[in-house]
């Protein structure tokens, strides 16, 4: 019901969209995304409604990602979204989830900014757009990630202190976004290359250990007792196939074939978090 949260759930659709049209250049798909695309942004490359938040630049990514909508029909409505990121950067030089909290540092911030920071920033030569993408992994992993790289909700930017659970699948998940396209998308010889490949191989070597023997991942990670959570194992079933770990990422996919219906839809996927450390328990189907 939220417009605002929705946005990055129709950024995860449009990301997947356009992969099967990379895949398969079919006609009609290319419509329809063209089509979707035209409803956030007009002839003239800018928002019909301007963005407020930041869970908007993950659409803003998908957006750019896009590569058969003409650069000049989406640039203004890329640099509103930088303007707008430079805009929240809070007193520890890192981006800030929400002003209401702005002294917390959100796990899922990482995934909504870093993938568009660094690609803008590579696109249109704008070096500290990349940094601070590296900079609020950085950060994340400095105050908010156990030395088995499992992170938790947020941290206090001021105590330093972690807030919400580690261990939220789902705020896991986020993280492997941010850090894994902005891995995929820094080029060869950028010197945070390397780091950002050595921490994705250490998440890799602990979530082998949290995948359940149906190919799944509790929405808590570190209670053996918590149920599965199919949003938090697509993204790691995407994860282990980028990480060239087929076994387990064909588990995944199975147990996510599992769980879907013939319509479509997927089952017991979580609900969304209300606020840090205050999770959703409704798993109910999820479209």
């Amino acid at each position: 019901t939220n417009k605002t949260l929705q946005s990055w759930q129709e950024a995860s659709l449009l990301l997947g969209l356009n992969e099967i049209f990379i895949k398969t250049q079919n006609s009609e798909l290319k419509t329809h995304i063209s089509k979707f695309i035209h409803t956030k942004i007009d002839a003239n490359g800018n928002w019909i409604s301007l963005p407020k938040e930041v869970d908007t630049v993950l659409l803003a990514f998908a957006i750019s990602e896009v590569s058969f909508i003409d650069e000049k029909c989406k640039k203004p409505a890329l640099d509103y979204i930088y303007t707008l990121l430079k805009s929240k950067i809070g007193a520890d030089g890192t981006i800030m989830y929400r002003v209401a909290t702005q002294n917390f540092r959100y796990v899922d911030t990482v995934g909504f900014v870093c993938p568009f920071l660094t690609k803008y920033g590579l696109e249109f030569e704008q070096e500290e757009a990349v940094d601070l993408a590296i900079s609020q992994i950085k950060n994340f992993e400095k105050f908010g990630l156990l030395d088995n790289k499992i992170p938790c909700h947020a941290y206090d930017i001021h105590t330093k202190n972690p807030v919400g659970i580690f261990g939220w699948g789902r705020g896991v998940a986020w993280f492997i976004i941010g850090t894994l396209e902005t891995f995929k998308i820094l080029p060869e010889k950028h010197l945070e290359k390397k780091y950002l490949q050595n921490l994705l191989q250490l998440i890799a070597e602990t979530l082998i250990k949290f995948q359940r023997k149906d190919g799944s991942f509790a929405w808590n990670l570190l209670d053996e007792h918590s149920r599965s959570d199919s949003s938090a194992t697509a993204v790691f079933a995407w994860f282990f196939k980028e990480m060239n770990l087929k076994n387990e990422a064909q588990k995944s996919l199975q147990y996510l074939q599992s769980v879907t219906q013939r319509s479509g839809a997927i089952d017991f996927s979580q609900g969304d978090t209300k606020a840090i450390g205050v999770y959703s328990q409704n798993f109910e189907m999820n479209l």
